[in-house]
C-alpha cells in the first residue's frame, strides 16, 4: 500500500512523444483492488456504469478486455502552477478501468494518468494495452 490512498501499485514512466521526439510525455499508472458489494460481474458492470455516467467530472463506458467487461471511465482536470507570479496551466487527464473479477466480489481500479495533453490519443493506446494485459490470477499456497 502506499500513503493512505490505498494504492496498491504505482509507477511512472517518461517516454519521447512519436509526434515531437523533444517533447517528453509522463504516464502515471496506478492500480487498486476494492471490495465489491456484487455478486455477478454484469451487476457490478451496470452498477459502475450508472455510477460514473451520472458524475459530471467523467464520462463511462462499457469495454470489453480479455477478461470480460469492464467499465472505463475519461476524467480531466484543470490546474495551474504558480511560479513566481505566473500561472502555468496545466491539463491532467485520467483513463481508468473498472475490471470486475469473475464473480463481481472485487473490483480492480486500473489508472493511466498524464498531463501530456497533446499526446492523449498516445496515452490512450498505452492505456488500452494495459487494460488488454490485466488477468486476475488465483491466489497460490
Amino acid at each position: 500500500m502506499i500513503g493512505d490512498a490505498g494504492v496498491d501499485y504505482s509507477a511512472i514512466a517518461f517516454y519521447k512523444s512519436p509526434d515531437d521526439p523533444m517533447r517528453p510525455i509522463m504516464v502515471t499508472l496506478t492500480g487498486i483492488a476494492m471490495p465489491s458489494d456484487h455478486h455477478r460481474k454484469s451487476e457490478a458492470v451496470a452498477d459502475l456504469l450508472e455510477l460514473h455516467g451520472a458524475s459530471p467530472d467523467s464520462t463511462a463506458e462499457e469495454i470489453r478486455l480479455p477478461v470480460g467487461p469492464a467499465v472505463a471511465t475519461v476524467t480531466e482536470e484543470e490546474n495551474a502552477l504558480v511560479v513566481g507570479e505566473e500561472p502555468i496551466h496545466v491539463l491532467t487527464r485520467q483513463l481508468t478501468a473498472w475490471i470486475p473479477d469473475p464473480d463481481g466480489t472485487t473490483i480492480a481500479v486500473v489508472s493511466v494518468m498524464t498531463n501530456s495533453f497533446q499526446d492523449w490519443e498516445h496515452v490512450c493506446t498505452l492505456a488500452l494495452d494495459i487494460f488488454d494485459s490485466f488477468g486476475w490470477e488465483p491466489l497460490s499456497g
